[in-house]
């Protein structure tokens, strides 16, 4: 998960600690808040270095990130994984993969304390085939002038193929795209790089349950809508992750949702207490945070203007003005400086 969308679930998981009533008149005192840890991560089925995460809820400005903790993985058989500390409150695993009929719990030594988890393992059933696609359409969107406009752009949506027992879903979408540096040389290597996006800092769940009456076996969710802008003009990618998870993650993730949606308004409902499954083994204390064992598949989409069915549109970029040798440092000469959370001049080997 992207760190700007772990420090809000943070907040709204210390909020929500905080405010047990929206009866009486809360004063937050923020310099007194105790520090709480904060855990999230999980491993899948996939075969590659697994990610946890662990930042404390006392700074509201910025993150604080743990970076003193040792992190083991072990199965119920005694095999150990110990996690590396890569920055950021990260650390991360060797190569593993979360294998069938096996149960898995995460440690964390901390200075005298242990926390720790109960034994998870992967959810019941195989997992359904992943099937993603998109549809080009027209839609009403509300502007930052308030007004209803029309936006082209495309559809994204995914496919559940239902199962014979509850199945439940977490999505998490990627974006990448081609960068264009538009006032730089047309075949110089400042013209074009490959991007990939800020998150999209939202919480995507999907639920089946299994029932009479139903009238096929697979139906469609939408997973995004995405406008068409200079970003999608020459290639686009959305990569798709869905997450097989738990019915208790899902319904852990739902109140994170609900919070996230919530918050930003005196109007909303006040936040509830939301404790996942790691907990202190001293004073059997509940930790904010959650870590999970799931199924995981991943597709990409890819997108361009030239496939879609609208005008063709033109982009430009105006220079800024030159006043310090810094400012030559510009985003329409040359792509590296195009504000993203990651900018690379070589085309990643994943993509077509």
């Amino acid at each position: 998960m992207d760190i700007r969308l772990t420090y809000r679930v943070a907040l709204c998981l210390l909020l929500a600690f905080l405010m047990d009533s929206c009866q009486e008149r809360i004063i937050f005192d923020f310099g007194n808040i105790e520090r709480r840890l904060v855990v999230d991560g999980f491993i899948t089925d996939s075969m590659k270095q697994h990610k946890v995460r662990l930042t404390y809820s006392t700074e509201l400005m910025e993150p604080q990130y743990e970076e003193n903790a040792t992190l083991i993985i072990r199965d119920e058989l005694g095999n150990s994984h110990f996690l590396t500390y890569e920055g950021e409150g990260s650390y991360v695993t060797d190569f593993m993969a979360a294998e069938e009929d096996t149960r898995y719990k995460l440690l964390i030594y901390l200075g005298d304390s242990l926390f720790e988890t109960g034994y998870e393992e992967l959810p019941k059933g195989q997992g359904t085939v992943l099937e993603v696609g998109y549809t080009p359409e027209e839609r009403l969107l509300v502007s930052g002038n308030s007004d209803l406009v029309d936006e082209e752009g495309v559809r994204i949506r995914g496919t559940i193929f239902r199962e014979d027992q509850p199945s439940y879903y977490q999505w998490i979408i990627e974006h990448w795209f081609v960068g264009h540096a538009w006032q730089a040389p047309v075949n110089g290597w400042k013209r074009r790089c490959y991007i990939k996006d800020y998150d999209l800092h939202r919480v995507l769940l999907s639920e089946d349950e299994p029932g009479e009456g139903q009238s096929s076996d697979s139906y469609d969710v939408e997973l995004e809508f995405i406008p068409i802008s200079e970003k999608t003009w020459e290639g686009f990618v959305s990569r798709i992750r869905r997450l097989q998870i738990s019915e208790s993650s899902y319904e852990y993730w739902s109140y994170i949702r609900e919070q996230v949606e919530n918050v930003g308004s005196l109007f909303d409902v006040a936040p509830r207490n939301i404790y996942g499954n790691v907990f202190s083994s001293i004073t059997a204390e509940p930790v904010l945070g959650y870590f999970g064992v799931y199924r995981e598949m991943t597709k990409d989409i890819y997108i361009s203007d030239t496939l879609l069915p609208f005008r063709e549109r033109h982009y430009d970029c105006i220079i800024p003005p030159k006043i310090t040798p810094a400012d030559s440092a510009n985003s329409c000469e040359d792509c590296l400086f195009i504000g993203a959370e990651h900018v690379q001049r070589e085309k990643p080997d994943w993509w077509k």
